[in-house]
């Protein structure tokens, strides 16, 4: 009896503190306060044209002589790599003594409506990776591509069109169109949408459009992400890494 009564003591008390720290954290985030700075790595840039810049990081002695150079995706930030120290990809690969570039597509506007793939397959990338090789003193690269960035680097690879590439890893890339579901049943040969119906008054395809897109094929992501956020408001970690990734 007496350990139960502890127990639920011990329990009333861990309410009551979250329930404190759930309210400092929720004005604060409302509030915009105490934000978590993204892409903190050391970094310098070694190549650019144009928007696309290639980012070269440094936090230590590089011990493998093949560097990694990630071709990120063109719809999305490329800080995703890099969130915020003990929170990021580039940061790891770093501390793991690799070699480690970024290549950043900017952020598009008008100036990037008539851009084509060729653009991307046949200069910009093969560029950079061109840099990497003659920043790092080596004759090959490890390719690392991710989401429609790696779909990017398969079509520059398959069109030879890159320099010496020692390996080619991808996340999250489609390949296979015909197994993309929903995205081929709306975009594709029999499409219920004409893809110029959504080019907005830069030329471009806004971001709200592609957000739209993915909230249809999974609708419920954003709400359970919500809930789950208030549930651990209390947590300061889970607060720092839910507002660096939103």
């Amino acid at each position: 009896m007496l350990d139960t009564a502890r127990t639920l003591l011990e329990t009333v008390k861990r309410d009551v503190a979250r329930t404190g720290l759930q309210a400092r954290n929720g004005i604060k985030h409302v509030a915009g306060i105490n934000r978590m700075e993204v892409g903190q790595t050391p970094k310098e840039v070694v190549w650019e044209r144009r928007k696309s810049q290639l980012w070269r990081y440094h936090t230590g002695e590089i011990t493998h002589p093949v560097p990694i150079v990630i071709v990120y995706s063109l719809i999305s930030r490329s800080y995703m790599f890099d969130l915020y120290p003990g929170h990021s990809f580039v940061e790891h690969l770093c501390n793991l003594g690799y070699d480690v570039y970024l290549l950043d597509w900017g952020v598009a506007d008008q100036a990037d409506a008539a851009n084509d793939l060729e653009m991307y397959t046949e200069d910009h990338l093969p560029a950079a990776v061109t840099a990497a090789q003659e920043a790092s003193g080596s004759d090959s690269v490890i390719l690392v591509g991710y989401c429609f960035g790696g779909t990017l680097s398969l079509l520059s690879m398959a069109a030879r069109d890159l320099p010496e590439v020692a390996g080619l890893i991808l996340m999250a890339t489609p390949v296979d169109y015909h197994e993309l579901g929903l995205f081929t049943e709306i975009l594709g040969p029999e499409a219920r949408v004409n893809p110029s119906d959504l080019i907005d008054g830069t030329g471009n395809v806004p971001a709200s459009a592609s957000r739209d897109f993915f909230n249809v094929l999974k609708p419920t992501t954003k709400l359970a992400a919500s809930v789950t956020f208030l549930e651990r408001m209390w947590d300061d970690d889970y607060v720092k890494g839910y507002q660096a990734m939103g």
